[in-house]
C-alpha cells in the first residue's frame, strides 16, 4: 500500500528537496524504515542513539497522533499521509 510522508521543511534539503515522500508500509515504523533507506541522512534526525523517535519530534497518521492509533506499530492504510511535525521549544 503506497503511503505519503509529509517532511518538515528543515529536512528537505536532506531529503532531495521534496515536501511529500510516497513509499509502501504498512505502520508507523515501517514508514519511517523506508524513509530511512532512501534517505539515510535522516536517521540522526528521526531517532535517539536508543533507536527511540526524537523528542523533538511528534508523529501523525492524517492528523491524528500516532499515540492514539497505536504508537510506532500503528497500521496504515493505502493513502494514509504521515507527519513529521518538529517540537519548537524555548522561552
Amino acid at each position: 500500500m503506497t503511503i505519503t510522508i509529509k517532511v518538515p521543511a528543515l529536512w528537505r534539503p536532506l531529503s532531495g528537496g521534496g515536501s511529500r515522500i510516497s513509499l509502501q508500509a504498512n505502520t508507523v515504523a515501517e514508514a519511517l524504515g523506508e524513509l530511512i533507506k532512501q534517505y539515510p541522512q535522516l536517521d540522526s534526525q528521526l531517532f535517539n542513539e536508543r533507536r527511540e523517535v526524537n523528542q523533538a519530534l511528534n508523529l501523525f497518521v492524517n492528523r491524528e497522533h500516532i499515540r492514539y492509533r497505536g504508537g510506532m506499530t500503528a497500521p496504515l492504510q493505502d493513502g494514509d499521509e504521515v507527519y513529521i511535525v518538529q517540537v519548537f521549544t524555548g522561552g
